[in-house]
């Protein structure tokens, strides 16, 4: 693949999951990270914080001090997807009639950010591996995959799995941050080992996935006594924001760590996530 021009790069960070105040620390954290550790090699870099409509004024992301755009996904059915193609200047008008049909039964995702479903930049990153259906890749893509896309957590169903692998399958490399997402890319969803980054987590994003890993432990106690006719005790986990709903000690210490979405340690953790794009991209 033709790597992007080192003299400059526009990387646009997309992710739909930016209700939380957890998630959008986490993913403004991210961006930051992408962009000051490309700096660091030495390539100007902007990045663009793309969010669901809505929540472009959220004031976390005004704080990570990036160009932030909405965004909803677009579905293009098979002929549309080929004209989409086309104008992103990927494809010829010629050869464009002769692969005629080879998308024709294909429903593909685009962002649909009111300008150019993003092609005004040089390359994207998906903060999430899933979405309505594959993504198409007018342009080079990385792909966080975290711990929800673990097969065995239960948070997918069979056809979000599908649509994950399909946008996997189609990055240019995919992004964890740990040894069994890393296994569990390469052995189950089959992305070659040379295409997968294993990247420290920022702090932001570890407070993140610690409230996930807390709800669904809490979450998965509660489905047991249930099914085991003990009475409810406490709370009940079953809501979109634990820390709304937890224990003062356990809000106060995710808190604490949200509002640390940004460390001296994330500096020196961004050059590994500079070095992901070189290599990937």
């Amino acid at each position: 693949m033709e790597r992007l021009v080192e003299s400059h790069v526009r990387l646009a960070v997309v992710s739909d999951g930016c209700h939380l105040h957890q998630q959008r620390s986490a993913i403004a954290a991210t961006a930051r990270a992408f962009r000051q550790g490309t700096q660091a090699r030495g390539t100007p870099t902007e990045v663009v914080l793309v969010v669901p409509m809505g929540h472009e004024g959220d004031r976390v992301f005004e704080e990570a001090d990036l160009p932030v755009r909405g965004f909803a996904w677009e579905l293009l059915d098979g002929e549309a997807s080929d004209r989409a193609t086309y104008y992103a200047g990927l494809t010829s008008m010629r050869s464009l009639a002769g692969q005629r049909g080879s998308r024709s039964l294909a429903t593909h995702a685009v962002v649909d950010d009111g300008i150019r479903h993003l092609c005004d930049c040089d390359a994207w990153i998906l903060a999430q591996a899933t979405a309505p259906a594959a993504v198409l890749p007018l342009r080079p893509f990385l792909v966080i995959a975290d711990a929800s896309l673990h097969h065995a957590s239960g948070q997918l169903p069979a056809e979000s799995l599908r649509i994950a692998a399909e946008n996997l399958a189609a990055s240019a490399g995919v992004l964890v941050f740990s040894e069994v997402m890393r296994q569990e890319v390469v052995d189950f969803y089959g992305v070659p080992d040379s295409q997968v980054r294993l990247l420290p987590p920022l702090s932001a994003w570890q407070a993140w996935e610690d409230q996930l890993e807390y709800q669904m432990e809490e979450q998965l106690e509660t489905a047991v006594r249930v099914a085991s006719g003990v009475p409810e005790q406490g709370h009940v986990w079953f809501v979109a924001d634990a820390s709304s709903t937890a224990s003062p000690m356990f809000r106060e210490g995710m808190e604490g760590l949200v509002q640390a979405a940004w460390s001296g340690e994330d500096e020196q953790v961004s050059l590994a996530y500079g070095e992901a794009i070189a290599e990937l991209l």
